[in-house]
């Protein structure tokens, strides 16, 4: 009797332990955000910082008088695609256009920090102009 009992006993205790593990990690799982049409205004401008690894890194802001500065990423640049000619077209670049005045239309999102600050993503860039 004893050998059938406490077996039982062993799988009651680890299911309830591998239940209660799940509804924790269904708590904590993150949303992504929903991706809005964003349009910028304001003058981009470079930092460039040094790592620990002596590495230089290279960040592209964009000052604007509401927002503050806003981050862009290099990865939200369009791809260059080919043209009717057959070949790629010139690929965009934040260097033609710093330290001016720029206007972007852009899919990000708005999210409020713990601080009740509010801090604008960019994730694709969809054009840039200068203004």
């Amino acid at each position: 009797m004893k050998k059938i009992i406490t077996p039982m006993i062993a799988a009651l205790i680890l299911l309830v332990g591998l239940n209660a593990a799940d509804e924790k990690k269904e708590k904590t799982a993150k949303t992504k955000p929903e991706l809005v049409t964003l349009e910028l205004s304001g003058k981009l401008v470079k930092k460039e910082t040094k790592g620990k690894n002596e590495q230089t890194y290279t960040y592209y802001y964009l000052e604007t008088e509401t927002s503050g500065k806003i981050r862009l990423a290099k990865t939200a640049l369009p791809k260059p695609k080919k043209g009717e000619d057959g070949k790629k077209t010139e690929a965009l670049s934040f260097d033609k256009f710093l330290d001016s005045n720029v206007k972007i239309v852009a899919k990000g999102y708005v999210k409020e920090l713990k601080n009740k600050e509010k801090r604008t993503y960019v994730r694709v860039i969809e054009s840039l102009t200068k203004s």
